[in-house]
């Protein structure tokens, strides 16, 4: 089995191009997203809410730039990867769980952990 991590920068619109940057800089990334592409089906959030792409998502390369790094995984390990990920379909995500994320890969501070209102 394989699966492949598409790292993608869209400039498709005005909104791609400036929220886009905004990730780039922060991450110090030349990419902005990422998707999970399984057998079958990409996997992505996409605001508002974790969702199933077409396969051909990103196949305009006009409006994407992007890698794909594919791996082999072993059946077992495919198959939890593809549960968790599903898991996750229709679960809301916007801009406050990046910025949470974000603090937490950076800085190692679990937001969901403080007490914010005291």
């Amino acid at each position: 089995m394989e699966v492949s991590f598409i790292f993608v920068t869209s400039t498709e619109t005005l909104a791609d191009r400036i929220i886009g940057g905004v990730i780039k800089e922060v991450t110090d990334s030349k990419y902005s997203h990422v998707a999970i592409k399984f057998e079958n089906e990409i996997i992505e959030a996409k605001f508002p809410k974790i969702t199933v792409s077409k396969l051909n998502e990103f196949d305009d390369k006009t409006t994407h730039t992007m890698d794909i790094l594919t791996f082999p995984v072993e059946q077992e390990m495919y198959d939890k990867m593809y549960e968790t990920a599903r898991s996750q379909l229709c679960k809301w995500y916007g801009f406050d769980d990046c910025i949470i994320g974000g603090i937490h890969d950076l800085f190692n501070i679990h937001l969901s952990e403080l007490d914010l209102h005291n």
